[in-house]
């Protein structure tokens, strides 16, 4: 929280909590762009994976966005194991 106080710290009208994460939340949606399309991530600078807990589908996946991505992309992924 600290941080995000930091970073909204010009923002006078953000006083709470909740209006701080509010904000920020409304912040990531303006550069985030979910997508289901694999080609979606052509020009993407950081991908994030969150598909079925199956190990062979999130490896294909990966490999098939990895040969449309630069190779400075990030890659994160989503496992609840």
């Amino acid at each position: 929280m600290v941080n995000l106080r930091e970073l909204y710290r010009d923002r006078a009208d953000l006083v709470e909590n909740h209006e701080i994460i509010s904000r920020f939340v409304d912040d990531l949606f303006l550069v985030l762009r979910p997508s289901t399309d694999l080609g979606a991530a052509k020009n993407a600078h950081l991908v994030f994976e969150a598909i079925a807990e199956n190990v062979d589908i999130k490896v294909s996946v990966l490999q098939k966005i990895k040969q449309e991505c630069s190779p400075d992309t990030f890659f994160f992924t989503n496992t609840s194991s």
